[in-house]
């Protein structure tokens, strides 16, 4: 009985690991700069197969975002073996499946401390509200890459 209660009680404990060694993930962490500023970072790593990134944004930082408008979204990829691949995608879609930031986030490119893009919507460069759910999607990143994207947004 105690070799059974032993060997379950390893599957358990590796559990976890076996679940979350594979696949992509994302930590997403909100901060308020003042009254009318904040930020929503959004820390990813790519999937070990794939390359890519999937990710809804939670209802808690969706609460935080909602009504909000996304001024500029920086992309701030790792550097060394983490670092993602030259011209990497990134998009911000909604519910519809629409890229909030109208493809101003494609094509990537690898710069120390980053770069941003503005929201590209009807033709022009602008901020855009956000009134819909929102999901982060990475691609062409590479295995096992990380970076950060950072929405900064504005009352």
């Amino acid at each position: 009985m105690k070799k059974l209660f032993l060997i379950a009680l390893v599957i358990l404990c590796l559990s976890p690991i076996l679940v979350y060694s594979a696949g992509s993930s994302v930590i997403q962490t909100p901060k308020i700069i003042n009254d009318i500023n904040s930020t929503l970072s959004l820390s990813w790593t790519s999937d070990d197969a794939t390359g890519a990134v999937s990710a809804a944004i939670s209802a808690e930082n969706m609460a935080f975002v909602l009504g909000k408008w996304i001024t500029k979204v920086r992309c701030v990829p790792s550097q060394g073996a983490a670092k993602p691949t030259t011209l990497y995608d990134v998009t911000i879609k909604d519910s519809n499946g629409l890229d909030v930031m109208g493809g101003s986030l494609e094509d990537r490119t690898i710069v120390a401390g980053g770069d941003q893009a503005l929201p590209y919507v009807g033709n022009a460069y602008g901020p855009t509200q956000v009134v819909d759910s929102l999901t982060l999607n990475v691609t062409n990143a590479g295995n096992s890459k990380t970076g950060i994207v950072i929405l900064d947004l504005s009352r």
